[in-house]
């Protein structure tokens, strides 16, 4: 409305022109704030309280709701935040809002939401729920198909309709929802980092429980490539009386015994596990004393073999059988 058209105005309606610029930039004003708040938490349930507070400052407001959905059953909206005017009396909120079948609520965005709200079906939904039946709204708020959360407006009895404008209501509900939407990404997100938390912690006790097999075993245990040995069990260690710092990293020709290597034999075993899967050798190695070491070696591929290359070698040892055979000889 232009400056000549207000000079020709009376009184009420220029008190009704600014009534309604006010009332405009009071609605700018909220959904500033709200979007300020939504955007400066830390997290998305930090926002809620501070919203409900600001929505009761509005004139006429005397309470403000919000609900979303419990984190352990969808049919079920816990209360997230809620605000009372200090001038209302008597206002409350249920703690839980359980929806069993259908949802029994309006949903936001719908043009038609203040008058669906008189409706004799929404007055019996909202006393079942727990909320006041006159000069109240109870409505689910979305950004999908299905409502992720409820809000309940409570507004004086002087008044005959909601002191905020539908728009106002649908434009904040949106910004509200896109929040909720967050806060369930945030828990999914949560609720997957604590499965996989378990996941590795089975996996590594199943990785505890496995090793302390294989270093317990009454058997020499490595694992080659290359004939590079690139893990032995204590077994292997107490056998040859080295670290394992010494062993791990050592090509296998290094604890042979002096001339004992068969370079032709190794090359054929190692072809034999290839192509059959398994082969065995016996070995004829020397302790870090100097000590013959005799071992009984059988082999397979090992884990990954074919993209890492890694052989298996299983030894007995059998120094002292050996030691009683060329005694007897």
């Amino acid at each position: 409305m232009g400056e000549k058209d207000l000079i020709h105005l009376s009184m009420d309606e220029l008190y009704a022109e600014n009534q309604k610029l006010r009332q405009s930039i009071q609605a700018q004003q909220l959904l500033f704030d709200i979007a300020s708040l939504l955007n400066n938490s830390r997290t998305p349930e930090e926002s809620f309280t501070p919203i409900a507070v600001r929505i009761t400052e509005m004139a006429g407001v005397e309470g403000f709701a919000l609900y979303y959905k419990s984190d352990g059953d969808q049919k079920v909206y816990d209360l997230a935040a809620y605000a009372v005017s200090d001038k209302a009396f008597g206002v409350n909120f249920p703690n839980v809002v359980s929806c069993n079948y259908r949802f029994p609520f309006v949903i936001l965005p719908n043009p038609k939401a203040m008058e669906i709200i008189k409706d004799d079906e929404q007055i019996a939904a909202r006393i079942s729920a727990g909320f006041s039946t006159k000069n109240c709204m109870v409505a689910g708020i979305r950004t999908g198909s299905e409502a992720n959360g409820i809000i309940a407006l409570k507004w004086s009895s002087a008044l005959k309709e909601a002191p905020i404008s539908h728009q106002l209501l649908e434009s904040t509900c949106g910004l509200i929802a896109r929040q909720l939407d967050l806060r369930m990404i945030e828990i999914k997100n949560r609720s997957n980092h604590e499965k996989i938390l378990v996941i590795n912690e089975q996996l590594a006790e199943k990785e505890r429980f496995l090793n302390n097999i294989i270093n317990t075993a009454p058997i020499g245990i490595l694992l080659v490539k290359d004939r590079i040995i690139h893990y032995v069990n204590d077994k292997v260690l107490a056998s040859t009386s080295y670290v394992r710092e010494e062993v791990v990293g050592s090509h296998f020709s290094r604890f042979y015994s002096p001339g004992a290597e068969n370079q032709e034999k190794i090359s054929e075993f190692y072809r034999e596990i290839e192509a059959k899967g398994m082969a065995s050798i016996d070995a004829t190695l020397a302790k870090k004393n100097g000590d013959p070491l005799y071992y009984e070696i059988t082999a397979t591929p090992g884990p990954s073999f074919e993209t890492d290359g890694y052989f298996l070698l299983i030894g007995q040892d059998v120094t002292k059988m050996k030691l009683v055979e060329n005694e007897l000889r």
